[in-house]
C-alpha cells in the first residue's frame, strides 16, 4: 500500500492504483459500496485477480481485527510517518 493514497503515487500502475482503491473501498465501508472499484480492477484485470484481492483483503482485515483485539503491538515501527494513528482519515465506522 503506497502510504493509503493511490492518487498521490508516482510510482503505482495503473493496474496497482485501482487495486489499492478495490482495498481500502470495503475496509471504509464494511464491504458495502465498492462495486465500481471492483468493476474497475475486473477490466483492467480478470477474475480471479479480482476475487484474490477481495479474499486476501477480509484475510488481512480480519487479521487486524484479532491483533487489535488482543492488543498485540506491531515486531517494527511503521515505515511511514503518519502510521501511527488508529484510524485512516475519512474512515467511516457505520
Amino acid at each position: 500500500m503506497e502510504a493509503l493514497d493511490p492518487d498521490a503515487s508516482t510510482v503505482l500502475t495503473e493496474v496497482q492504483q485501482e487495486v489499492q482503491r478495490l482495498v481500502l473501498s470495503p475496509l471504509d465501508a464494511f464491504g458495502r459500496q465498492a462495486d465500481g472499484e471492483l468493476r474497475r480492477v475486473l477490466a483492467l484485470t480478470d477474475e480471479d485477480t479480482a476475487v484474490g484481492v477481495l479474499l486476501l483483503t477480509g484475510k488481512y482485515a480480519a487479521h487486524a481485527m484479532a491483533a487489535n483485539a488482543a492488543g498485540l503491538e506491531p515486531p517494527v515501527p511503521s515505515i511511514f510517518p503518519s502510521a501511527e494513528t488508529t484510524e485512516r482519515p475519512g474512515a467511516s465506522r457505520a
